[in-house]
């Protein structure tokens, strides 16, 4: 990568770059906010309102994080970040989707996995959305999270303890979208507990589903313990199976429509989600969180952007740590020869529509 820009233009890049390590930072400070499933009465001294829930949200971040809101650039980044990121959530929507109201079962063990329940407990904040990205602003990355006065208790699949998937509040904001989009012959990749084919089965325009997992145990999780609660339990069809290999194997000829969630958030996701891409030809294809996805590559890419201006040799990409280093070095090699004389070209090149172009390369 070449980079060869006015003083002007470097200016902006550094500020995509100060943009990216601010994305960064307020995305694991959210992350810790959330998981902790800790209760915070106070955000509701005011009463239900979002301006005050968002005010006193953001001194509880300076609280509990213990961050001096006399320092102008903590209080520049968190007010730009968080002024409108919290948002009192009226429970009843989700009580009263179709999926939990017929979906309940008793907690159950079988080998590593386990089917139970979990509780967002009343005054304590959750995930509600996926990433919203203003490109307009150097791809400022904004989360909308939620708060309510009420308990949500949510069915919930473990694997050795650790959460492998819930239907929560975001779960089904984030895939409200693919199950409009589904229609006719469905193929879903992932099984999880069954929350998409569930609500697509609901549709008059979806005549099959099949599911492609290639994990037997949570196969005959699905098939014991949740399945009898489908009302059109005659659309589902499973097949055990690698999702790249029935890819290759099938091209998904025979299908209306794909949808894609084998992963946990996007960072464990990005190099399935890739390997994908690159397979895509037809259906139709959506993915779960694929706008956490892209923002993830876009980290990526722009770290070797950063690592150009130090003038990063070859031999810092021979070796990688995790997935997401191995992307890194993949992204240096891929862009090497690449020239950029404008920001204009720089932020054009990690447009959304140029990246999804650019991953099928």
């Amino acid at each position: 990568m070449k980079i060869n820009l006015n003083n002007d233009d470097t200016q902006k890049l550094y500020k995509l770059l100060e943009t990216k390590q601010d994305n960064i930072s307020i995305a694991d400070l959210l992350n810790n906010l959330c998981f902790s499933f800790e209760p915070h009465p106070n955000i509701y001294e005011n009463g239900i309102n979002d301006k005050d829930i968002n005010k006193n949200s953001i001194n509880l971040i300076y609280d509990l994080f213990e961050l001096d809101p006399n320092n102008s650039d903590n209080a520049s980044v968190i007010n730009s970040y968080l002024s409108d990121s919290f948002k009192h959530i009226n429970l009843n929507e989700y009580n009263d989707n179709p999926y939990k109201k017929s979906v309940k079962i008793k907690e159950t063990t079988q080998n590593s996995y386990k089917l139970h329940y979990l509780t967002y407990n009343k005054f304590s904040y959750f995930p509600y959305k996926d990433v919203e990205v203003d490109d307009s602003n150097f791809y400022k990355e904004k989360t909308t999270i939620g708060i309510s006065n009420e308990d949500y208790s949510f069915l919930t699949l473990s694997k050795n303890n650790n959460i492998w998937m819930c239907i929560t509040p975001n779960e089904i904001n984030t895939m409200k979208y693919s199950i409009n989009k589904a229609h006719d012959n469905v193929i879903t990749f992932g099984l999880g507990l069954g929350y998409y084919a569930y609500m697509v089965s609901l549709k008059k325009e979806v005549t099959t589903i099949t599911i492609v997992e290639r994990d037997v145990e949570i196969i005959n999780l699905f098939n014991t313990y949740i399945l009898p609660h489908f009302e059109f339990k005659n659309k589902i069809k499973i097949i055990k199976e690698d999702a790249i290999e029935y890819i290759k194997e099938t091209k998904l000829a025979n299908y209306d429509y794909a949808f894609f969630d084998l992963w946990h958030n996007a960072e464990d996701g990005l190099p399935l989600y890739l390997q994908i891409k690159k397979l895509e030809i037809i259906p139709p294809q959506d993915y779960w969180i694929e706008e956490s996805l892209i923002c993830m590559y876009r980290r990526c890419l722009l770290t070797v952007f950063e690592e150009s201006l130090y003038e990063y040799s070859d031999d810092a990409y021979r070796k990688a740590k995790n997935s997401i280093d191995k992307i890194i070095n993949e992204l240096y090699f891929k862009t090497k020869n690449i020239r950029f004389k404008s920001y204009e070209e720089i932020d054009n090149f990690i447009s959304k529509n140029n990246l999804l172009k650019f991953m099928q390369k």
